[in-house]
């Protein structure tokens, strides 16, 4: 006897197929695993987080801690609304479940600063604390105040203003037991060096021998040894409208003496990469790689000296503004911003 499938059974074949397909491209789009071992995974949607979208912020690895520290979450660029700074700090030990550490600092709220880890203290320094993007009558008003706390609870203010010149879109490093400020903007556009030991006491790197354009939107860290610095906006002569997206590398041991390490990455010419060192590399991803047509990236590079990188399969969180940071044994990417799109969402990769 031949068996004849009626119309109901295979209507009910048809559904079963199809939720199983759903089910593989919902797994597909949690976790990814590369044929390299790399595992891109969506820790928490935007509606798990309690703090609210956002990019301009900082993100740091502290006492087996991952960090949110203030940013904006205004997601319009109208020319009559006034930027909505934060100061609130959040803290997570998994991505997933987030504690306030306070609501409100005592530090002003800002964003396009810098935060650090440096003797066993967390470290707020730097930003726009004031911003509206009126192209008439725009408002910003740059900090140099120095803030650091124990716990993200309690915070200390260090001294109100720096020996550097107030400024935003700058960088920090760790380098040497002392904290680094590099270049950046504020009322002009900067291509010096300071550092501290104290956060009160600061100077500058005099004298470099071999000098590169004044940068803003680069991206910087500390890595075998050296100080490094990545791409940016290029400001010929310090020209705050003369400027070129950069692809180089650069990188000193001493903050004063430069060297050029790469003329042109093979990634491609970006402000506001991410860059973070991890497993004895230097890994970026994300960045604006053309202003004009909006178009931002997610591709991600390793490279063990600055020369040679490596580009590995597309990650698949959005392209954007992202905020990456080393924690255990993985890189973590907490908020941002895609488009005109403000970001709450948790992401990160790892090497297995």
């Amino acid at each position: 006897m031949k068996f004849k499938p009626t119309n109901q059974l295979r209507f009910s074949v048809v559904i079963v197929v199809l939720m199983l397909l759903l089910v593989v491209i919902g797994c597909d789009s949690a976790q990814k695993r590369t044929d390299k071992g790399i595992i891109y995974e969506q820790v928490a949607a935007t509606a798990r987080c309690p703090w609210s979208p956002r990019y301009g912020h900082t993100t740091a690895a502290f006492k087996d801690r991952i960090w949110v520290l203030g940013g904006t979450d205004t997601n319009l660029r109208k020319a009559d609304v006034l930027f909505n700074l934060k100061s609130d700090v959040w803290s997570s030990a998994d991505g997933v479940n987030w504690t306030l550490a306070t609501a409100a600092a005592p530090w002003a709220g800002r964003f396009l600063h810098n935060s650090l880890v440096f003797d066993n203290k967390i470290w707020v320094f730097g930003g726009l604390t004031r911003y509206a993007p009126n192209p008439t009558k725009k408002q910003k008003v740059n900090a140099n105040d120095v803030w650091c706390s124990e716990d993200g609870v309690n915070w200390t203010q260090i001294t109100e203003a720096a020996d550097w010149e107030a400024r935003h879109v700058f960088t920090s490093v760790v380098h040497n037991n002392r904290m680094w400020v590099i270049r950046g903007a504020g009322k002009e556009i900067y291509n010096d060096v300071w550092s501290s030991e104290d956060g009160v006491n600061w100077t500058k790197a005099e004298g470099c021998t071999e000098r590169f354009e004044p940068r803003t939107n680069h991206t910087s860290v500390s890595f075998k040894g050296k100080i490094w610095l990545f791409g940016g906006l290029a400001h010929i002569r310090g020209d705050l409208k003369n400027k070129y997206p950069a692809g180089d590398v650069w990188s000193s041991a001493d903050g004063v003496n430069w060297k050029q390490v790469t003329v042109m990455a093979p990634w491609s010419t970006r402000e506001f990469a991410g860059v973070v060192v991890y497993r004895d590399e230097l890994w970026l991803t994300g960045g604006r790689v053309d202003k004009l047509r909006g178009i931002w990236a997610n591709d991600m590079w390793h490279s063990p000296d600055g020369i040679k990188w490596i580009k590995e399969q597309a990650s698949i969180w959005p392209p954007g503004l992202l905020m990456p940071v080393t924690f255990g044994d993985s890189v973590w990417i907490l908020g941002g911003r895609r488009g005109k799109e403000n970001l709450n969402d948790v992401w990160r990769f790892s090497w297995r």
